[in-house]
């Protein structure tokens, strides 16, 4: 049975994320956050939860 490898990377002002199952990449996106989505946070570790439903949603609209 072949493994999933969800892959993330938070930006600036964008969260890209991607699925591989072993080497094949099945689903990949780039959400991108507005800066006034962005300024109540102080830091990008604050962004966390903020960024992991955003990243749900996107995995759910392509059913993973």
């Amino acid at each position: 049975m072949a493994y999933c490898v969800l892959v993330v990377n938070p930006g600036s002002t964008s969260t890209k994320l991607a699925v591989f199952e072993g080497d094949k990449r099945l689903f990949d996106r780039s959400l991108s956050h507005s800066a006034e989505d962005l300024a109540g946070f102080k830091t990008i570790a604050s962004q966390y939860e903020f960024r992991r439903k955003a990243l749900m949603k996107a995995l759910e609209e392509e059913n993973f």
